[in-house]
């Protein structure tokens, strides 16, 4: 397998950066990393507090055990995800996630061409 297509599926299947690691780019590849993580970290710490806000109130007998209760809360608790903050760190991930990938797979392309040369 070419260096492009490896490094590009790695930062594609894997996680961002990964790809970059691959080709010993690791300044790259930790800035991609580190976007996508704290990204996805803002995401599951939204995703944890209205799980636990959920289980909370139904602990307390705020809401009734039954699954019509529990999604119609979720539907209305998913109105957080529309925050400015979590926006932002959504888009922040999917534009890392792709832009590592394409950007592996274009350092892959550069170093095949100059090992080629050789």
């Amino acid at each position: 397998m070419k260096k492009s297509t490896k490094a590009a599926s790695l930062s594609a299947f894997l996680f961002p950066g990964v790809g970059q690691f691959y080709l010993k780019k690791y300044s790259k590849g930790m800035l991609f990393a580190a976007i996508a993580f704290i990204g996805f970290m803002m995401i599951m710490s939204a995703v944890f507090g209205i799980a636990l806000s959920i289980s909370e109130d139904i602990q307390l007998g705020k809401i009734a055990l039954d699954s019509g209760s529990i999604q119609s809360l979720t539907q209305q608790v998913m109105a957080v995800f529309q925050e400015p903050s979590l926006v932002n760190a959504k888009i922040a991930m999917i534009a890392s996630w792709l832009i590592s990938t394409i950007d592996a797979w274009l350092m892959g392309r550069k170093m095949e061409k100059a090992d080629a040369k050789i």
